[in-house]
C-alpha cells in the first residue's frame, strides 16, 4: 500500500518552494511528506516523479497562512475555479482525503477524478465545503493524473490543511525467454543462455526454482547452482539469470523453471533441451591386410552398441594394364608384377614385356604373354633362378638390374603402356632421387587411378615402398 500526504508547512517563507521527502517502510508501502510554502499560480514542480500542478482559472489565488495551509479566496473575493493535478503515483489508487478549513459561513464546491474516472464522497461525485475543519474522503478505484478541483462563490477564505492519497500495488514479476539449448551430449555441459529476471513491489526474496539437469548462477562465470534466491533492492529487481545445461540421458528434457516470491504471481520460463549420445572419435585401424582391419574408437557414456559402416571406394577404372610391382633382390631374386584395375578380363596374348638392358635402345629380351587376367587380380613374372617367390611364368625379362629399362607394350596399337626406367639412358648402377634407389630394392606402385584399391602383390609379394 502507498500513501502520499500533502501536509500544510509550519514554516513562514516569502519565497516560492516546493520539496518532498520519501522514506522507505517496507516493500509496497511508502510515506511521501510534502513541504509547501507558497504556490506560484501555474507552476508545476517534479519531485521524484511526482508531479503537482495549481492552476487557477482566470487569475491567481491567495498564499498561505502558518496555521491554517494553503488560502484560495479571501473576506474580499471568493477563489477562481482551481484545480490541482499530480501525476507519477503508480498502482491503483482507492482513496483521496482533502482536509480543509475556513470560516463557517464558507460556500464551495469540491470533486476529485483519477485517470478521468470520478470518485465519489458518500455516494456523491462532488461536496459543498461549508465548515471548517473537515475531511472529504473519495473513493474509486483509477490510476493515472489525479485531479482536486473546487470553486466558491462566498467571499470568503478557505484553506487546503492537507491531501493524503492512497494506491495499492500489488507484487509482480516478468521474465524475458530463454533460448533452447538445442541437442547436446549426454555428461557433457551446454551454456550459459540467459534471460532476464524483473520484478516490482515485491515484500520478499525471489526463488529460481530446480530444474531437473539445468543450473543457474547471476554472472557468466560465476557458481552454478540447481536453485537461486535473489534479494530484491527497494522491492524491485533486475537481473539477468544465466543458465546451463547438462543432460544425463538420451532424452528430452523441456519444462519450466518456476519463479516466485511472496505475493506475487508465479511465472515459468520455459526451458528447452534434449540429450543425445556422442559420436566416437575414430583412431587408426590396426591389423590391416588385403581382407580386413580392425576398427578402433573411444567409448561413448551411456552408448550400449555401435555401428560401423564398410564400403568400397569406387572410382574411375585404369585405363590399361601398369606394372605394379618391382623386386630386385639379391642373387636372381628377380620379379616384375602386372596388375589389372580396367574393371573388365584382359587378354594377355595382346602384350609384351621388354628388357632394355644397360642403356640399349631396342630390346634385349622380349616375352610375349599369355592368358586372361581378371579385374583387380595380379600377374607375376619372375627369374628362373629366384627362389623367394613361385611367379606366374619365368622368363629372362627379369635379368634386370637397378640400372636396366623394362617396358610393357600393347601389340595391336604398338604403344608403350608403362615403362620402368628410362630406355636408351644408363644411369650407372641405379636411378636414383635423394635416398631413393632402383637398385637391390622392392618398390611398390600404389594405384591412383581406381580409387580406394592398393595394389596387392600375388604369391606373398612383401609389400615394401621406397
Amino acid at each position: 500500500m502507498k500513501k502520499l500526504t500533502l501536509l500544510k508547512s509550519l514554516l513562514l517563507a516569502t519565497t516560492l518552494l516546493f520539496s518532498i521527502g520519501i522514506s522507505n517502510i517496507n516493500a509496497d508501502t511508502y510515506s511521501y511528506s510534502f513541504s509547501a510554502k507558497v504556490w506560484s499560480a501555474y507552476g508545476d514542480q517534479t519531485l521524484n516523479g511526482v508531479t503537482w500542478t495549481a492552476s487557477a482559472t482566470g487569475g491567481s489565488y491567495w498564499g498561505y497562512d502558518a496555521t491554517k495551509g494553503q488560502q484560495f479566496g479571501s473576506a474580499s473575493s471568493p477563489a477562481n475555479p482551481l484545480n490541482l493535478k499530480t501525476s507519477g503515483i503508480s498502482g491503483t489508487i482507492t482513496s483521496i482525503k482533502v482536509s480543509t478549513s475556513g470560516a463557517s459561513s464558507v460556500v464551495a464546491t469540491l470533486s476529485v477524478s483519477v485517470g478521468g474516472t470520478a470518485f465519489t464522497s458518500s455516494g456523491n461525485t462532488s461536496v459543498s465545503i461549508s465548515s471548517t475543519n473537515t475531511t472529504y474522503e473519495f473513493t474509486g478505484t483509477g490510476s493515472g493524473q489525479i485531479v482536486i478541483s473546487w470553486s466558491q462563490t462566498s467571499s470568503k477564505a478557505l484553506y487546503l490543511k492537507a491531501i493524503e492519497v492512497t494506491s495499492t500495488s500489488s507484487p509482480a514479476l516478468s521474465a524475458t525467454t530463454l533460448a533452447s539449448f538445442g541437442e547436446v551430449a549426454i555428461g557433457t555441459t551446454a551454456g550459459p543462455k540467459t534471460f532476464t529476471l524483473t520484478g516490482s513491489n515485491l515484500t520478499g526474496n525471489v526463488t529460481v526454482g530446480e530444474l531437473t539437469v539445468f543450473t543457474y548462477s547471476t554472472t557468466e562465470t560465476g557458481t552454478y547452482a540447481t536453485s537461486l534466491t535473489l534479494t530484491p533492492s527497494s522491492g524491485s529487481i533486475n537481473q539477468t539469470i544465466y543458465v546451463k545445461f547438462t543432460p544425463t540421458a538420451v532424452q528430452s528434457y523441456n519444462g519450466n523453471i518456476t519463479i516466485s516470491s511472496q505475493g506475487a504471481t508465479s511465472i515459468n520460463v520455459a526451458a528447452q533441451g534434449s540429450g543425445i549420445l556422442a559420436a566416437p572419435t575414430a583412431t587408426a585401424a590396426t591389423s590391416v591386410s588385403a581382407t580386413g582391419f580392425t576398427a578402433n574408437w573411444s567409448a561413448v557414456a551411456g552408448a550400449t552398441g555401435y555401428q560401423l559402416n564398410v564400403y568400397t571406394k569406387t572410382g574411375t577404372n585404369a585405363t590399361d594394364l601398369i606394372i605394379s610391382e618391382y623386386v630386385e633382390g639379391s642373387s636372381n631374386n628377380k620379379y616384375l608384377e602386372i596388375y589389372n584395375g580396367t574393371g573388365a578380363t584382359v587378354d594377355l596374348s595382346n602384350y609384351k614385356i621388354e628388357l632394355y638392358a644397360n642403356g640399349a635402345t631396342s630390346a634385349t629380351t622380349t616375352l610375349t604373354l599369355t592368358g586372361n587376367l581378371n579385374n583387380n587380380s595380379t600377374y607375376v613374372i619372375g627369374n628362373s633362378q629366384g627362389t623367394i617367390y613361385t611367379p606366374n611364368i619365368t622368363s629372362g625379362v627379369t635379368n634386370f638390374n637397378g640400372d636396366d629399362a623394362i617396358a610393357l607394350i600393347k601389340i595391336s596399337t604398338g604403344t608403350y603402356v608403362d615403362i620402368f626406367g628410362k630406355i636408351g639412358e644408363d644411369p650407372g648402377t641405379a636411378w636414383a632421387s635423394g635416398s631413393l634407389s632402383t637398385l637391390d630394392q622392392t618398390l611398390v606402385r600404389k594405384s591412383n587411378v581406381t580409387s580406394g584399391v592398393t595394389t596387392n602383390p600375388a604369391s606373398g609379394f612383401p609389400t615394401l615402398a621406397t
